[in-house]
């Protein structure tokens, strides 16, 4: 389905919650209605690691309470990753930057927005 009139768009700029933040994330989140109250749309921007602390930066988002979309992670230090999800029928999607080591472990992360 494509952007109709009724799109609409926000921006998201997100850092870890560590001291010294080693992850950020520069996001776009646009939406659309899709006639029956819901919305589809896509997540774009980018991650990138910002520290060389072993731990890598990954964005996680919520759709509508199911379980999180992790993107790839950015890792090592200056390294950027894209990052594209797309939805098709949700009501609400959110957005946050979290430290991952291992691929495993997941800490440090930022507000939800």
């Amino acid at each position: 389905m494509a952007p109709s009139a009724s799109a609409a768009s926000r921006t998201v700029s997100l850092k870890t919650s560590d001291g010294a933040p080693g992850g950020q994330a520069n996001l776009t989140v646009d939406w659309w209605g899709n006639g029956d109250g819901r919305y589809a749309g896509r997540v774009r921007g980018t991650v990138k690691d910002v520290e060389a602390d072993r731990w890598c930066a990954q964005v996680r988002v919520l759709d509508d309470g199911h379980p999180y979309h992790l993107t790839p992670y950015a890792c090592p230090k200056g390294e950027t990753q894209p990052v594209s999800y797309d939805f098709g029928s949700s009501e609400k999607v959110v957005v946050q930057v979290c430290l991952t080591k291992s691929g495993v472990a997941v800490d440090y992360c930022s507000r939800w927005a």
